[in-house]
């Protein structure tokens, strides 16, 4: 699936790239821009990247077709600035003083964590979405990093996309994207590849299934020949087999207690009969000796 976007098969107007600090999207972001300015004009909005180090990082790229707004130099307008993140900056509104008003262009943006120190969260939702309905919008690719901005703020922005790709590294060496589809119907779809991105931001992508968790993820380690910890005690803490025994035939005092009260349980309530051995009781009339 993943592949299908890049090579744009699948055309959804709002990419997002999700990453964290285990794993960089900045190398998919920037295959996404050399796929797109080969055949359409690219607005990019560098934040964390200075313009230089992006054009050249993009060797065998057409950089006429690249349009770069330069946040990273002066963002705060401390040297008096061309770009600066003010408080009536606006995405949109930077692109429509800018772009061609006939002709399809495409947005990406490389991070909006510098936006949100200085604007708040329903101002760049108003933003994208303002953006997203401009109707020269051909796609807007929007990276964002996880463990950054708040996670209500990530799943709002998710929300205004229509794919999601969130990157992570679940072992060494393996770069997983799972990608999150919506359908113009309204249905998802799911995907899971394990991908590769070349020196040249060419993107190889596989199936990648999600590991058995009955199955330990780590082998488990062989038993340590290092010393036991109460080998050097000056006394033992293990039974022989008669100790045990002997052990086992040993009744506790609060043993003979519980049997003490179960007897009086037991008998409680009991009626007892004496065998006639022991009966005094004689059965003969006291008064047959009597003469009247």
């Amino acid at each position: 699936m993943l592949l299908k976007l890049l090579n744009q098969v699948e055309k959804p107007k709002f990419i997002v790239i999700s990453d964290s600090l285990d794993v960089t999207g900045t190398t998919l972001f920037q295959s996404f821009v050399t796929t797109r300015c080969k055949k359409t004009v690219v607005h990019v909005f560098l934040f964390e990247t200075h313009p230089k180090d992006f054009l050249t990082s993009l060797k065998s790229t057409n950089h006429e077709n690249i349009i770069i707004y330069d946040f990273y130099t002066d963002p705060l307008n401390w040297d008096d600035g061309e770009n600066t993140i003010s408080k009536s900056f606006v995405f949109s509104k930077t692109i429509e003083n800018h772009a061609c008003h006939t002709d399809q262009f495409i947005v990406a943006i490389d991070g909006v964590g510098m936006y949100l120190n200085n604007h708040p969260a329903n101002q760049l939702y108003q933003d994208l979405q303002r953006l997203k309905q401009n109707p020269q919008l051909e796609q807007c690719i929007l990276l964002i990093h996880s463990d950054e901005i708040n996670q209500g703020v990530k799943k709002s922005i998710e929300h205004l996309s229509n794919a999601v790709l969130n990157l992570r590294h679940p072992r060494n060496n393996v770069m997983v994207c799972k990608t999150i589809f919506k359908k113009p119907n309204g249905k998802m779809l799911q995907f899971y590849e394990e991908i590769k991105i070349a020196s040249d931001f060419q993107v190889s992508a596989m199936k990648w299934s999600l590991p058995n968790h009955n199955e330990p993820c780590e082998p488990i380690p062989p038993p340590s020949d290092e010393p036991s910890v109460v080998s050097d005690l000056s006394f033992n803490l293990k039974l022989s087999n008669d100790e045990k025994k002997q052990r086992g035939k040993l009744v506790m005092p609060y043993t003979q207690a519980k049997l003490a009260v179960k007897m009086e349980e037991k008998t409680s309530g009991e009626i007892i009969y004496e065998l006639d051995d022991v009966d005094d009781y004689d059965e003969e009339d006291p008064d047959d000796d009597l003469d009247f």
